[in-house]
């Protein structure tokens, strides 16, 4: 099934992810998390440099919380599928 917050426009991404995953500030529930993931893998798959960069740009966000249960799922989930995913990119710099 596909998450149906895919159908926004990139602009409304950063704000689509982190409403999902941190509806409650301290302790996501592990539902939304789990469908932040789903969510994450699909932009993934759809190969669109921008939506992956917003992606990154959320989770980001949510991972200067600090020390919350969703921080840290943030910062791994950036380090081990958002950031490895870019490396499909070619360098623009």
């Amino acid at each position: 099934m596909r998450p149906k917050s895919l159908r926004m426009t990139t602009l409304q991404v950063p704000v689509c992810v982190s409403s999902d995953v941190c509806s409650v500030p301290e302790r996501p529930p592990r539902a939304a998390m789990n469908n932040g993931e789903e969510w994450i893998d699909e932009a993934i798959e759809r190969q669109s440099l921008p939506l992956l960069g917003r992606v990154d740009i959320a989770l980001r966000l949510i991972a200067a919380r600090g020390s919350t249960e969703a921080a840290h799922w943030a910062d791994a989930i950036r380090k081990t599928r958002v950031q490895p995913a870019f490396k499909g990119f070619p360098q623009l710099h």
